[in-house]
């Protein structure tokens, strides 16, 4: 089942990084690749657990077992982040709810919406900061 809360990653800040990950279309959308962030997440991962051992002078395997069962420390406020809950209702034939919080200092916000073919079938600027929601009609 996925998670009724979804994160995303302010792209501007990600585009000084990884550029290659970062679209941005002919209208100014700007769009990111999540799935080929995916291998680099986990080599930074693997990188920092090493890093953390070594400096803590444990073993790579001790350090890992242990953030296993440690969560982690939320540092940014919800007000602070991008979220986009899960739609309900799910699956739908004529309109669905999403609820989402959009920062105050964010310039521009919209959802696109791709069938399966992952052909985009609509964008829908999202004009409201803060905690809202939207009305997706098909």
């Amino acid at each position: 089942m996925l998670s009724p809360i979804q994160y995303g990653i302010d792209p501007i800040q990600l585009k000084e990084v990884y550029p290659e990950l970062v679209f941005e279309d002919k209208g100014g959308n700007i769009s990111v690749n999540y799935v080929e962030m995916i291998p680099l997440l986990i080599q930074s991962i693997k990188e920092l657990s090493h890093e953390l051992a070594e400096l803590k002078g444990t073993s790579v395997k001790k350090a890992k077992a242990k953030t296993e069962t440690t969560s982690i420390d939320e540092s940014a406020s919800e007000v602070d982040m991008v979220r986009m809950d899960q739609n309900k209702p799910n699956p739908f034939s004529e309109s669905t709810v999403i609820t989402l919080n959009i920062p105050e200092k964010t310039q521009k916000a919209n959802i696109f919406i791709y069938d399966m073919s992952g052909k985009q079938v609509q964008a829908i600027p999202v004009n409201e900061r803060g905690e809202t929601n939207i009305t997706v009609h098909l």
